[in-house]
């Protein structure tokens, strides 16, 4: 039972802090379903997860490091550490601000020197005589533009 309730209680943490990112970030599969709700839940309910999922693990934390045997502090030790290493990754390295850089210089092609395909889907703005075309498929990933065309901000 106690071997139990701190696999319970791992998994609530380990998968607090992995759905939290994968779920709002776009991720192989996180896009497909509509899961933003769910990352914005477990965002605003962090701390208290993370205490359910501690206190799960309380009593079998305990035992195992006052009566278990090596081994088994051993193995919880390392687990604890790979938990500590996946808290720090996605609470400090993963973050959407460290991941996604804005770029400093924008480099634009012309439709010649593209390597857009003339068949796939652009937006297109035009202010004051200047013209810029962009994928729909990169908006989507990135889900913004900012840029200036003809003078005027695009966002």
């Amino acid at each position: 039972m106690k071997a139990f309730l701190f696999a319970i209680g791992f998994l609530i943490l380990l998968l607090t802090e992995m759905g939290r990112v994968y779920f709002i970030m776009p991720f192989p599969g996180s896009q497909q379903n509509d899961t933003i709700e769910l990352a914005y839940f477990i965002q605003s309910n962090l701390g208290v997860i993370r205490l359910i999922g501690l206190l799960v693990m309380g009593y079998p934390l305990y035992s195992f490091f006052i009566g278990g045997s090596r081994r088994t502090k051993i193995v919880v030790g390392l687990l604890l550490v790979f938990y500590l290493v996946v808290f720090y990754l996605f609470n400090f390295r993963f973050l959407a601000e460290k991941m996604f850089l804005q770029p400093q210089d924008k480099v634009l092609a012309t439709v010649k020197d593209s390597n857009v395909s003339l068949k796939q889907l652009v937006l297109g703005v035009s202010i004051n005589r200047d013209a810029k075309a962009y994928p729909v498929e990169i908006i989507g990933y990135h889900h913004q533009v900012r840029d200036t065309v003809g003078g005027s901000p695009v966002m």
